[in-house]
């Protein structure tokens, strides 16, 4: 268990950075940098008509003309020597790879909320042009038109029908008064409560018993 946890940061945040988001519709690194994560061969230097040539590590690696391990050994004096001549401050290496990495975050995270941003938007455009829509619709309703109200499930029986037929008996600051044979159901209705009845009217204004007042 190490305690430089920046060094591992790395290791944990590539994965998830490159696995698809449901939200994003992509991975989190395409959308940063406009592409997929390379791995394997695709991630070094060499042109992808050889990698089916390639089936051993020697074959690599005199393609990627590393050393060899005799000749690591042979100059492994010198390298020990160059590296203590080359050693680097390993502290402001782990300071350096955190602080990259808290700003990939949280540049990730601004794309996220603004996507998130933009969805929500879209969303209520939509939803706004619909009541637009339906309040132009019912904008030439007139007293005597049929109309229907939604029952809502909780008020409506299994055999029961999903809407009941009303009767437009007054209409006052865009509100509805409505009544059904039985009488005038209370309060006023809005235009995002009812729907034009398509069918001939069957409900008129005279065989409403003004007289009873009803909740639906």
């Amino acid at each position: 268990n190490s305690t430089k946890w920046a060094k591992g940061l790395r290791f944990v945040q590539f994965p998830k950075n490159s696995c698809f988001h449901r939200v994003l519709n992509n991975s989190p690194y395409a959308i940063l940098f406009g592409n997929q994560p390379k791995l394997g061969l695709s991630s070094t230097s060499l042109h992808p008509s050889i990698f089916n040539d390639i089936t051993t590590e020697e074959e690599l690696t005199n393609e990627l003309g590393l050393l060899t391990n005799d000749a690591i050994d042979v100059n492994s004096c010198a390298s020990d020597s160059e590296e203590d001549e080359l050693k680097i401050d390993e502290p402001n290496i782990n300071d350096e790879l955190k602080d990259n990495d808290q700003l990939n975050i949280t540049e990730q995270n601004e794309k996220n909320d603004e996507l998130l941003s933009n969805r929500a938007k879209r969303t209520n455009d939509i939803r706004e042009t619909a009541r637009q829509a339906k309040r132009h619709k019912l904008a030439d309703l007139n007293v005597g038109d049929n109309v229907l109200i939604p029952v809502p499930d909780v008020d409506r029986g299994p055999t029961d029908a999903r809407n009941v037929f009303a009767v437009v008996m007054e209409i006052k600051d865009d509100k509805y008064k409505l009544g059904v044979e039985q009488g005038i159901i209370n309060g006023y209705y809005s235009f995002h409560q009812i729907s034009t009845a398509t069918e001939t009217p069957t409900i008129l204004v005279e065989n409403v018993d003004q007289g009873i007042k009803k909740s639906l």
